[in-house]
Order: structure tokens, then sequence, then C-alpha cells
């Protein structure tokens, strides 16, 4: 249907999502278009689209990872330069036996308890919230607060409704004027993690492509080299290449093609 949000999420064989995530304004659902893949990478690919709602424009890109989580950014502009906005929320809904436990590690005894089958928390970008059951679940997290808009309604509230547990996020929660751009990001995923390749643990490290077994190859950034090159960094914190689509070119790709594998430290 060319949304940006997933239509089923799967951890072990189970499927975790009972209804797909909907971004809607005011109770009027997005509508999707000109979903494209734009990357496709060994450990990622890169999907994007746009989309609308009422006098509104919505552009979108996600990021999905080899272990199952998926980051999705996305962007409302105003068609004529203004909307108004009487509220924003994404909601879904999972079957009630993957989220039995509600966790957030900011909660003094991290499983936050059900009352009266309702839960209601605050936005929190530290940690992830989690639904789970004994073993499989879901869990997101918001990257950023920019844009979320505070009002009457909690940032998150679930409800047991049957055997359903049904998820709102409350983005704009009272009513605004939109007269810019203005960014989401959200990160989410099913538990436990896709499990890795059965030789994931495989070592045959070292000696930058010179031996015939190798498969895997750790490497050091080369710090800032005059002319720059592809593995050179930003500065000493963080340790972030200078630029990354062309380290990929150049590195990744060589590697790649011979089945080697390249860690950074």
């Amino acid at each position: 249907n060319g949304s940006p949000f997933p239509v089923s999420l799967q951890s072990r064989g189970a499927e975790l999502l009972a209804s797909q995530p909907t971004l809607a304004v005011a109770g009027t659902p997005a509508q999707w278009s000109n979903f494209r893949v734009l990357e496709t990478h060994e450990d990622f690919v890169v999907l994007g689209g746009s989309g609308q709602l009422p006098g509104i424009e919505l552009t979108w890109r996600g990021e999905l990872w080899f272990d199952g989580l998926y980051q999705l950014d996305w962007t409302l502009t105003p068609a004529d330069g203004s909307a108004p906005v009487r509220d924003l929320t994404l909601s879904w809904s999972i079957p009630k036996q993957y989220g039995r436990y509600f966790l957030c590690r900011n909660y003094p005894y991290v499983s936050v308890p059900w009352r009266n089958n309702e839960i209601s928390q605050p936005l929190n970008i530290q940690d992830a919230q989690w639904l789970t059951g004994t073993e499989k679940g879901m869990l997101w997290l918001p990257l950023t607060s920019a844009n979320w808009v505070a009002g009457e309604k909690p940032a998150t509230r679930l409800r047991r409704q049957n055997d359903l547990i049904a998820v709102e996020l409350n983005l704009i929660a009272k009513p605004v004027q939109l007269k810019s751009p203005a960014q989401y990001s959200l990160a989410l995923m099913g538990t436990p993690a896709r499990r890795p390749p059965e030789n994931f643990r495989t070592f045959n490290m070292g000696g930058y492509l010179a031996t015939q077994y190798g498969n895997t190859q750790i490497f050091g950034t080369a710090g800032f080299r005059d002319p720059l090159r592809e593995d050179d960094i930003r500065g000493l914190t963080g340790h972030l290449l200078r630029d990354p689509d062309a380290f990929r070119r150049t590195w990744y790709a060589q590697y790649a093609s011979k089945g080697v594998r390249l860690f950074p430290y």
C-alpha cells in the first residue's frame, strides 16, 4: 500500500502486528505513494516515498537493517505554506500475548504496571519503550523530541482491548498551525532480533585481502591525511567517517565482492 510503516513485523516465526501503524491527522489517515528502494547495502536497505494528509505533503526515508531494526524519518510540509493540524497520531495494535509487560528502563522497577487495562507515558527519547510477552515483543524509540507537541493526551497511550493491545503515539496533542516543515524520527523492531547467519562468528581474520581464506578484516580509521582518504574521520570524538558513502564504494564494495566483512575500531 506504499506506506513507510511495516505491514508485517515478525520474530521467531510469530507475527507481532495485529494492524499496520497508521499516521493520521484528526482521524484522517495518510495516503501513501511512490514507494521505492533507494539504496541496497550488505547490511541494510534504504527505502523512500511520499504521501499526503489534508493540506500537508509527506516525504519519508527508512533504513531497514539486517537484524530487523527499522529507522524511519518523515517530514510534514504544509502544501500552501500553512496548514491547521488538530492532532497528529501514530497508532497500531499487537496481539495481547506479545504485550504482557511494558518495559521502560527509566521506570523504577523497569516493568510499568497496567492500571485499569491502560498505561500512559510521557515522551521519552532516552530509552526504548518495549511491549513484550515472555519471549517475543516489539519495541520503539522516538529518536528526537523535535515537533512533538504536548497536550492533554499522553505522548504514549496503551490500552488492552480483548485480544489486542492498542498503541497510540500522540505526536501533536493539541491544535497547532503548521507553518514550516516538521521532521520526525522513530526506530522500531520486533524482538528478539533476527538471528545472525549460522557461520556469523566464523573468523579467518587479517591480511587486507592478501590471504586466500580470509573472511574478516578489522581495520582502524586513518585519521586526518593530506590528501584526504575515504577512511579518514571527522574528528577524534566518535571516530565518525568523513565520507561514509565513498568509504562504502571504495572499501566495502571491494571487500564484499571477495566475501570479506569489515569491522572498524
